[in-house]
C-alpha cells in the first residue's frame, strides 16, 4: 500500500470519493428550529421577546434576558453579540476556532428564526460600511474554490490514473485534506451570510461601520506601532515571558493539526510537484498543465484559508516562549534614556485611549445611528450584529440615539452562546 493510500484510509473512505466528500455538504446548512408561529404585525418589544423565548431553540442555540428600553414600543432592535475570527492569528483549527464556528452557526439559526417568526427583514453587521451588502462574498468565494478544486481534482485523477494509480491517490488525498480544511474555515466566516444565502430576497443587510472612522483608527494604530519601535530598544531586554494560556492551547493542539493536515498537505504537494516536474522533462505537457492548475489552486487556498506558513511562523514564535519567565536587564541606564522612555510611554497611552474611543464608543454610536435610520423602512424591527465586547455600549448607544430622536424603542439582546461561555 502506498503512502497516499494509507493516508486516505486514515482520513476516511470518503477521501477516494473526493468529489462527494468534504465540500459536498448542503450549504448553507439546513436549520433545525421551528419557524412557526409568526408574530402578529405591530407587536411590542415585550411581545416579541416572549414570542422568541417560546421557540424550541431558545436556551440551546440562543439566550436572552428581559428586554431593555421601552418594552411597550413597537420599534424593536435585536442586538446580537458575536464571537468572530481573529484578524491577526490563524486560529480556525483550534478549539477557539471551533467555538467561533458554533457561535456563527447559532447566528445563522437565530437570524433565520427572526426572519421567519419575527418578520425581521433588516440586519446591520460590523465589518462593512456599505449601505447595502447584497451578497456574502466570503462564503461564495469558498463555494467557488471548492467547485474549482473538485473540477481540477477530477481532471487530474482522470489524467493520472491511466499512468499511475498511486499518484492519482496522492491527488485525492491532497484535495480531500484541503477541502476539509476549507469547509472548517468557512464555518467561521459569516453566520448572517449563511442566513442571507438561504433567503436572499427577504433580508436587507447593511454595514454598521463608517469608513472615515475606521481609517482614523488605522492611522492611530500605525502611530502606536511607530512608538513601539522607538520604545523597543529602551524596554527591558533578555527576559523570557512565561507560557501564557494562548501559547499553551496552540502548542497543545498543534500536533493533531500537523498529523491531520499540515504533514499530509506538505507531503502530497511535494510529491505532486515532483511528478509535475518529471512530466515536463518527459515532454508530457498535458499532465504537467493539469497538475500545475491543481497545485496553484491549492496554493491560493492555503494562503487565504489554511495559512500553513503563518501557522508555522506562529508555532515557532510560541515555542520560543515556552520557558519560564526570566528577568531581564534594563538598557535605559542613563537618566536621559529613562526620561525618553517615560515620555514615549505617555504618548503611547494617549494614542491608545484615542484609538479605544474610535474603535468602541464611536463605532457603537455610528452603528446605533444607522440602525435607527433603517427602522422606519423595515416595519420598525431590525437586528444589529457586533462583537460581544460591544454589547453594553451598543445598547446604551441605541437607547441614547432613540431618546435624542424622540423615538420609543425597545432593545432585545439575544446571545448566540451560553451565559456560561
Amino acid at each position: 500500500m502506498s503512502r497516499a493510500s494509507r493516508r486516505v484510509g486514515a482520513l476516511g473512505a470518503g477521501a477516494v470519493l473526493l468529489l462527494g466528500a468534504a465540500g459536498a455538504a448542503d450549504f448553507p446548512p439546513p436549520v433545525a428550529p421551528s419557524l412557526q408561529p409568526v408574530i402578529e404585525d405591530g407587536a411590542t418589544t415585550a411581545e416579541r421577546w416572549r414570542h422568541l423565548t417560546e421557540n424550541e431553540a431558545f436556551g440551546s442555540s440562543f439566550f436572552s434576558a428581559e428586554p431593555q428600553g421601552d418594552v411597550e414600543a413597537a420599534a424593536t432592535v435585536f442586538v446580537i453579540p458575536q464571537y468572530h475570527r481573529s484578524d491577526t492569528l490563524p486560529l480556525w483549527w483550534t478549539s477557539l476556532g471551533a467555538a467561533v464556528a458554533r457561535v456563527q452557526a447559532h447566528i445563522d439559526e437565530l437570524v433565520t428564526v427572526l426572519l421567519h417568526t419575527q418578520r425581521l427583514s433588516c440586519v446591520g453587521t460590523e465589518g462593512s460600511a456599505f449601505a447595502r451588502v447584497d451578497r456574502p462574498w466570503e462564503l461564495e468565494r469558498v463555494q467557488w474554490q471548492l467547485r474549482d478544486l473538485r473540477a481540477a481534482a477530477a481532471d487530474a485523477v482522470a489524467t493520472l490514473r491511466k499512468e499511475d494509480v498511486d499518484i492519482a491517490r496522492e491527488v485525492e488525498t491532497l484535495v480531500d485534506v484541503v477541502a476539509r480544511a476549507l469547509v472548517e474555515h468557512r464555518a467561521l466566516l459569516d453566520g448572517v451570510g449563511q442566513a442571507q444565502l438561504r433567503a436572499p430576497d427577504r433580508l436587507f443587510r447593511f454595514g454598521l461601520e463608517d469608513a472615515e472612522t475606521n481609517l482614523a483608527a488605522v492611522k492611530l494604530a500605525h502611530e502606536i506601532e511607530r512608538l513601539d519601535q522607538q520604545l523597543a530598544p529602551l524596554e527591558v531586554q533578555g527576559g523570557r515571558p512565561a507560557r501564557d494560556a494562548l501559547t499553551a492551547l496552540w502548542l497543545d493542539e498543534l500536533p493533531a493539526l500537523e498529523q491531520a493536515l499540515l504533514v499530509p498537505l506538505a507531503q502530497s504537494r511535494a510529491a505532486l510537484e515532483a511528478v509535475r516536474d518529471a512530466q515536463r522533462r518527459a515532454g508530457a505537457d498535458h499532465p504537467a498543465r493539469v497538475l500545475t492548475r491543481l497545485l496553484s489552486l491549492v496554493q491560493r487556498i492555503d494562503e487565504r484559508a489554511i495559512q500553513s506558513a503563518a501557522i508555522a511562523a506562529v508555532s515557532a514564535s510560541f515555542r520560543a516562549r515556552t520557558a519560564e519567565a526570566v528577568p531581564g536587564e534594563d538598557p535605559a541606564v542613563t537618566p536621559a534614556d529613562k526620561k525618553r522612555r517615560a515620555a514615549l510611554t505617555e504618548q503611547r497611552a494617549v494614542l491608545v485611549e484615542r484609538r479605544e474611543a474610535l474603535t468602541r464608543k464611536a463605532r457603537e454610536q455610528i452603528a446605533a445611528q444607522k440602525v435607527l435610520d433603517a427602522l422606519p423602512r423595515h416595519d420598525q424591527v431590525c437586528a444589529a450584529v457586533m462583537g460581544a465586547n460591544h454589547e453594553p455600549g451598543l445598547v446604551e448607544a441605541l437607547l441614547a440615539e432613540a431618546k435624542r430622536r424622540g423615538v420609543r424603542l425597545g432593545v432585545i439582546v439575544v446571545r448566540p452562546f451560553s451565559p456560561d461561555d
